[in-house]
């Protein structure tokens, strides 16, 4: 659980969402080829495409690889 917690609190801090708009995001909206994180606003209704560093698409791949299976 401390894992996930801090992942949550470094997608909050890189894409600047708030935890429900993080705890949105799916696997499927992470596109690691092009480094980027599609995520839904709710309260603005809009989608928004972030830049995200390969430091930080590492540690989601990694905890997607260690929870997943």
């Amino acid at each position: 659980m401390k894992e996930r917690n801090k992942l949550l609190l470094q997608m909050m801090w890189v894409t600047g969402g708030r935890i429900s708009d993080v705890l949105s995001i799916r696997t499927e909206d992470i596109d690691f080829n092009k480094l980027t994180i599609r995520f839904y606003v709710k309260n603005r209704r809009i989608w928004h495409t972030l830049s995200i560093d390969s430091d930080i698409a590492l540690i989601i791949s990694n905890y997607i690889r260690t929870w997943k299976g």
